[in-house]
């Protein structure tokens, strides 16, 4: 399996903490010490050998990118450039093309933002294992989150027929529901948050 860090991001969610060089994922944020790149790394590892991770960036950002990697004494871990900032499936795109030529079609590519905030990191190198077993049988996988409350700023994500113990089939995707949607999926436990 290789994990694909998406490392890109126009640095306006924070500012001016973040700026458009040195978004929010490059800001510690924990009491680690860690910024948020450099969590997401430290947890894929858990999971993924150093020369099975892939960044995926701006080439701008490339530079914050190799400092924060040198800091955690990482050397292994290959930076892939965009030209141009596209969002996220051109970087995606960019990824499995890479993969394809280097790894080839049997690589199992798993796809991690890199501002996300996933304390329990033995609970989540499990469900990447889970979730390569799951890709390995039925193709593509996207992890739903069991909601805590009636959110409307997520998408979410309806379990259809399920596959195995811990794999359903995607009934339909559900993007940023009304709060009385949200409040009637909340109580559904077919409906689960989609994590991205």
């Amino acid at each position: 399996m290789y994990a694909v860090i998406l490392a890109g991001g126009s640095g306006t969610r924070l500012w001016p903490l973040s700026r458009a060089q040195f978004p929010k994922q490059y800001l510690s944020l924990g009491r680690d010490r860690q910024s948020l790149f450099q969590a997401s790394i430290t947890r894929a590892l858990v999971a993924v050998p150093a020369e099975n991770i892939l960044v995926v960036t701006h080439r701008d950002q490339s530079d914050e990118i190799k400092r924060q990697l040198a800091l955690s004494g990482l050397q292994k871990i290959k930076i892939l450039q965009e030209p141009l900032a596209q969002n996220t499936a051109p970087a995606v795109g960019f990824a499995a093309w890479y993969l394809l030529r280097h790894a080839g079609s049997a690589a199992v590519m798993a796809v991690l933002p890199s501002d996300h905030l996933i304390p329990d990191h033995d609970l989540f190198a499990a469900t990447l294992l889970t979730g390569e077993r799951a890709a390995a049988e039925y193709g593509l996988v996207t992890f739903g989150i069991r909601p805590t409350y009636p959110e409307t700023g997520y998408g979410y994500i309806q379990c259809g027929v399920q596959l195995n113990t811990d794999a359903y089939r995607v009934g339909k995707f559900v993007e940023k529901p009304r709060l009385e949607k949200a409040q009637a999926y909340l109580k559904d436990p077919r409906y689960l948050w989609n994590s991205g």
